[in-house]
């Protein structure tokens, strides 16, 4: 006897959101630029505003010597730019058709087309966030709505071929990430917005030929050197994320030195306690999938964040009148189910809207350039 099928929207929404949180936690829990985010409490929800704006210190004031009873003057002073960034409005989408619910043997079959839609959509969700935090430069994308990932402010080149330390250039929530690069304040600090690159490649290296067995500590320890702006652990970077060739070489380097160690529980103040990692100099050292070959980041996750816009509430079938709505509410992801009759199809959509903020100063690249 054939079983008939009914669709519930209300409880495809509460199956889709669950699963998006639980994707949302996965990426969380085993991703390592994630699980940093997560441990240093940098998710903030319900942020709102028609951009992402931040103000960053990036001048300090000066001291001056004085006579006796001299007179001084008083200014006032701009220490401060305000970073913008335009929202990410991201969305991913799955469809089932009607008629391959009608060709499904019953409830259990109909179930097992959502697992399998609801699995795809999340595991895609969670690499391409992932991807886009650490291989998507938003600016070169042209499109205002995307996620700003690393490469949007730490593009560089070589001084020279035997300079260690590479030349940053590139605009970062509209402001110049050039050395003494920032207009408009006063006092500025000459790195004050410009992130570290190292020229994996310089002759003055030992050896001198890339990211090798010979150079692999001394590149490290010299991009390490490059963003430890300070003793305390706010100014000290907490987590590597290399390629597999740099870790892979690294991990060579420091076995035959035996100066490093493998452990999930770093005991340093830096530690953020991610499996598997290589503990290096107090930092903790990962391969990342999506990373890309023959280059890496060393990172201060102190002054990286993510940014999400609430989720705003609509009365069904209101729409965007007034009383049908409210402000919004925190939540990591919208979530739509509906029938459309021009495809004969059941629709799931999944928004998610937010941002990426990090301070160049704190971050650091190894590459050839």
């Amino acid at each position: 006897m054939a079983t008939s099928v009914t669709h519930n929207a209300r409880t495809e929404r509460t199956v889709l959101q669950h699963a998006f949180n639980g994707a949302w936690e996965a990426v969380q829990n085993h991703r390592p630029t994630f699980m940093a985010l997560k441990k240093r409490g940098h998710i903030e929800k319900g942020v709102a505003g028609k951009r992402l704006d931040w103000t960053v210190r990036v001048g300090r004031n000066t001291i001056e010597a004085y006579d006796d009873l001299q007179a001084l003057s008083f200014d006032r002073k701009n220490h401060y730019i305000l970073a913008q960034l335009p929202w990410a409005t991201l969305a991913m989408k799955g469809a089932i058709s009607r008629d391959e619910i009608a060709m499904a043997s019953g409830p259990e079959a109909m179930e097992k087309l959502h697992k399998r839609m609801i699995s795809d959509m999340t595991e895609d969700f969670e690499t391409r966030i992932n991807y886009q935090f650490l291989r998507q430069d938003g600016a070169a994308t042209g499109a205002g709505n995307v996620l700003h990932g690393i490469p949007t402010f730490i593009a560089g080149s070589a001084a020279s071929a035997s300079a260690k330390k590479g030349t940053m250039s590139d605009t970062y929530a509209t402001h110049s990430t050039a050395e003494s690069g920032l207009t408009g304040v006063d006092d500025a600090e000459a790195d004050a917005w410009t992130p570290k690159g190292t020229h994996a490649d310089a002759t003055d290296f030992t050896e001198g030929g890339g990211f090798n067995a010979d150079d692999a500590e001394e590149i490290m320890q010299y991009t390490i050197d490059s963003v430890t702006l300070g003793s305390m652990a706010k100014d000290k970077p907490d987590l590597a994320i290399l390629c597999k060739n740099h870790l892979t070489t690294l991990k060579t380097a420091v076995s035959a030195q035996q100066r490093g160690m493998v452990s999930g529980t770093p005991t340093g103040t830096q530690g953020l306690g991610i499996p598997g990692a290589l503990e290096y100099s107090g930092l903790e050292c990962v391969f990342d999938a999506d990373m890309e070959d023959g280059k890496s980041y060393v990172l201060n996750f102190n002054h990286i964040y993510m940014e999400l816009l609430p989720v705003p509430e609509i009365a069904e079938g209101y729409g965007g009148v007034p009383g049908g709505g409210k402000s919004g509410k925190t939540e990591y992801f919208e979530v739509l189910v509906d029938g459309d009759i021009h495809t004969n199809g059941i629709l799931a959509r999944v928004n998610f809207r937010g941002q990426l903020r990090f301070h160049p100063r704190y971050q650091a690249i190894i590459s050839n350039f």
